[in-house]
């Protein structure tokens, strides 16, 4: 599969809880603009820690295919991101491609300024992976190539075979 002309359209950040986000009290609810307008319940200080530490030093070459769903693919009928959806699939986006989460760098806790570190809440609806991006082109934490998904190829290939191309 040619990665050209395809956008990655599913890394975007996630929304967690605001009161996940509120200014610690160190920081006297006046460290930011949200802190202090909004009695500390909306502080933008916050820095995200992803782990595994993503290389700079990525490979060349093209963006595989899974052969087969992975054992918590977004597209399994019985995914925790379905169930956000009420059992919805998973929306195709022509001209997209969705990446498999495996080996993705991934948000697991926000440090603030003042020293205060907080665990991201465990749940698919904070996951917030962070690959490394040039263009159209994404990687994984240890610089090989991002893996297209495999339920999403399914989905892309029926949508070729519709005619769609």
């Amino acid at each position: 599969m040619s990665d050209r002309g395809l956008r990655v359209v599913d890394l975007e950040h996630v929304d967690i809880a605001k009161d996940f986000m509120s200014a610690p009290a160190a920081a006297l609810n006046m460290c930011c603009y949200g802190a202090a307008v909004y009695d500390g319940e909306r502080c933008t200080c916050w820095e995200s820690v992803v782990e595994p530490e993503p290389t700079q030093d990525v490979q060349e070459g093209p963006m595989p295919v899974n052969a087969q769903r992975c054992g918590d693919c977004a597209y399994r009928r019985d995914s925790p991101e379905r169930q956000l959806r009420d059992g919805d699939g998973m929306p195709y986006v022509p001209g997209g491609v969705f990446l498999c989460h495996v080996g993705m760098p991934k948000v697991v806790r926000i440090e603030h300024p003042c020293g205060e570190t907080r665990d991201v809440p465990p749940g698919v609806e904070n996951d917030d992976y962070r690959p490394v991006e040039r263009g159209y082109r994404a990687w994984q934490a240890d610089g090989r190539p991002a893996v297209v998904c495999a339920g999403w190829a399914a989905d892309h290939r029926a949508y070729l075979e519709r005619g769609n191309a």
